[in-house]
């Protein structure tokens, strides 16, 4: 019984961060980003509240990414297909090894936002068209580890 409160309580916590850094990304490509760039033209105070969302946002990224990091570990130790990370030994661990490559492009692309917006804030209106290519590119990536993550739990349960 414990163990399984255990695997619950991991696989719970994993399912949070996940719906916060790629729901939050799902969030600003389809709804925010377009909203805010329909109405930009409207003024500073327009892409101020843009960035200070952006800013929150990052914030729980920040904090789910470790999170997700430490239980994706355990849950793949739970499974019994799995055969190490980076492994193409099985099914199961092909399509997590995959996914696991997705996310590692994933955090890299946040960092290289991230590091975009940050340097040189004067050319900021001339880096939002990247940033915003860059977070839908993320927002893809991500509704493609989650379709990943469902083909995982298919195989890993049969």
């Amino acid at each position: 019984m414990a163990n399984i409160f255990v695997f619950g309580l991991v696989k719970g916590l994993h399912d949070l961060a996940t719906a916060i850094w790629i729901g939050g990304l799902i969030q600003m490509s389809f709804v925010v980003l377009p909203t805010f760039r329909s109405r930009l033209k409207d003024g500073k105070e327009l892409r101020l509240l843009l960035m200070d969302i952006q800013k929150r946002l990052s914030l729980l990224v920040s904090i789910s990414i470790p999170i997700l990091i430490i239980t994706g570990i355990l849950e793949s130790w739970h499974s019994p297909a799995f055969q190490g990370f980076f492994s193409f030994s099985n099914t199961y661990s092909t399509l997590l090894s995959i996914k696991h490559i997705l996310v590692i492009l994933m955090v890299c692309l946040a960092i290289a936002r991230r590091m975009l917006m940050t340097k040189n804030v004067e050319k900021m209106k001339s880096k939002e068209k990247v940033s915003a290519m860059m977070v839908f590119a993320n927002a893809l990536i991500g509704i493609t580890v989650i379709i990943l993550s469902g083909f995982c739990a298919a195989v890993g349960s049969a």
